[in-house]
Formats: structure tokens, C-alpha cells, sequence
């Protein structure tokens, strides 16, 4: 794992933003997976950890059902 900056992403149709606060944990599958142990990559090249973690919703764009 690396410490890094992103840009901030932008809610697309049917997405919200969620805002994680201070309690973020590395789930030893995220580490898993980031290895593809099981044949099992990350989607994206970058991705903060996120199998565990608390926040609010402070983005909400079309689509999305209340």
C-alpha cells in the first residue's frame, strides 16, 4: 500500500459521493486482493481501501432513488 493524493471523483448518473471520515480500515482483503492472491484484481489502478470504513453521503446526482 502507498500513501497518496487523488482528485476528488465526481458523482456520474445513479451515483452518490460518500465523504470517509476519520475511521478508515485496511481489511486484509483489500491487501488480498491488491495481490490478486486468488485471481482476483482491483478494478482500478489506484483505489483507497475500503472493505471497512465509516462516512456520510454528501454528493447525490440524477438517478438515484431516495
Amino acid at each position: 500500500l502507498a500513501v497518496g493524493e487523488i482528485p476528488d471523483p465526481v458523482a456520474g448518473a445513479g451515483e452518490v459521493r460518500i465523504r470517509v471520515w476519520r475511521l478508515r480500515g485496511v481489511h486484509p482483503g483489500d491487501t488480498t486482493k491488491r495481490g490478486d492472491v486468488f485471481g482476483l484484481s482491483m478494478a482500478f489502478a489506484r483505489i483507497p481501501p475500503h472493505s471497512d470504513g465509516a462516512g456520510v453521503i454528501y454528493a447525490v446526482n440524477d438517478g438515484v432513488s431516495p
